[in-house]
């Protein structure tokens, strides 16, 4: 956490001119009798590269600051940290600045980057901490639930909808299990309202890349030897899709995949020849630099007969209707999204007319081993 040089308080301002280093005795002190304390009530705090203590309470970073130039009495500041990309925009929280912090201990202060909930603290020794800063912390911690219930009211009073949807990769609950190795996911949120925000982040999750539609979700290496297991929620227009994450506690070079979305675009003309695309959203690992494919599969609609090949180009081996795709990983750990697999009406060997049919979808290894399998896709077409 950086030292915050000049801040904004809402009702009135204040600059405080700090220093890196250069705590007195006394400050030393007090920081050296608040890690003790929080160490002994378990909330394991260790110290930042600017001479912060920092701790996690309920699954997020905060940050106790002390401050040199003041010093009778001492001032420290308490505070929890978002980014704008992480959460809401600037512009979506600067519209209840002063609501949130109206009679309140708690400010919520914006900043270029990034806002952040701030307790304010003068005192003269640690055991005016210990007193109340629990109570500060639930403050803290009911002042950024407020914040989400405020914005998203918000988006769901604006919404031009009778009603708001949220869904994440077109789903109202998710599920991932990562290896231990790091490595990060995109996710695509469809809302109808005019804000999303996440909740719950894991400490060792961080979302990064935000756009309006989509979020990067990267995760760092497990090394700690345990299997661990979070969750984290998307919120927009009171709506809410749970994210459990799963993260396994040894490495493996085992070639993995998870297929994360599917779609199907229909009446698609390339190279002349009138189709549909399979639209591939996947996650591969431990395949850097290996080349492996993605195939299309087509059945009857009941999904007892594969369809035969008539002419020797869209097929498997054994003659069944197939479409592939290659690809090649540039990472240990690589997202693709959107993956096209095209195939013209024609090499489906239906004629004309229309038909439902089915298809799935199987990536394999560079060595041909199948590594994956989606579901049942349904589609009808007419050609």
């Amino acid at each position: 956490m950086k030292k915050i040089f000049s801040i904004l308080l809402l009702t009135f301002a204040m600059v405080l001119t700090v220093s890196a280093d250069g705590l007195n005795s006394e400050q030393m002190s007090l920081r050296q009798d608040i890690f003790n304390y929080l160490r002994t009530n378990g909330y394991n705090p260790s110290i930042d590269e600017d001479g912060d203590i920092k701790f996690v309470y309920d699954d997020r970073k905060h940050f106790i600051s002390i401050y040199a130039n003041d010093t009778d009495p001492m001032y420290l500041t308490l505070s929890l940290g978002f980014n704008y990309g992480e959460t809401f925009t600037k512009e979506a929280i600067s519209q209840y600045i002063n609501e949130i912090g109206f009679y309140k201990a708690i400010k919520l202060v914006p900043f270029t980057n990034h806002y952040s909930f701030i307790a304010e603290m003068y005192l003269t020794n640690a055991k005016n901490f210990n007193s109340t800063f629990t109570k500060l912390l639930d403050q803290i911690k009911s002042a950024a639930s407020e914040l989400v219930e405020l914005v998203e009211g918000s988006s769901s009073d604006s919404s031009n909808s009778g009603s708001n949807y949220l869904t994440v990769n077109q789903q109202s609950a998710i599920s991932r299990t990562y290896d231990a190795d790091a490595g990060s996911e995109v996710f695509q949120v469809s809302t109808n309202a005019s804000e999303w925000a996440t909740w719950g982040i894991p400490t060792w999750c961080t979302v990064v890349d935000r756009t309006a539609t989509s979020f990067r979700l990267k995760y760092e290496a497990n090394t700690s030897g345990i299997t661990r297991n979070d969750y984290m929620k998307i919120k927009a227009g009171g709506q809410e899709v749970r994210i459990d994450i799963r993260q396994e506690a040894t490495s493996s070079n085992t070639v993995s995949a998870t297929i994360q979305d599917i779609t199907v675009k229909h009446n698609v003309t390339t190279n002349g020849a009138k189709g549909m695309e399979i639209l591939v959203d996947f996650n591969v690992r431990n395949m850097l630099n290996r080349t492996g494919t993605c195939n299309a599969y087509f059945y009857t609609s009941d999904g007892n007969y594969a369809l035969q090949d008539g002419n020797n180009k869209y097929k498997t081996q054994s003659g069944k209707v197939c479409s592939t795709k290659e690809f090649k990983p540039p990472y240990k750990s690589t997202d693709y999204t959107d993956l096209v697999i095209f195939i013209p009406y024609s090499e489906l060997h239906m004629g004309s007319g229309t038909h439902s049919l089915k298809c799935f979808i199987s990536i394999f290894d560079d060595k041909g081993t199948e590594i994956v399998q989606s579901d049942w896709i349904d589609f009808t077409y007419t050609y």
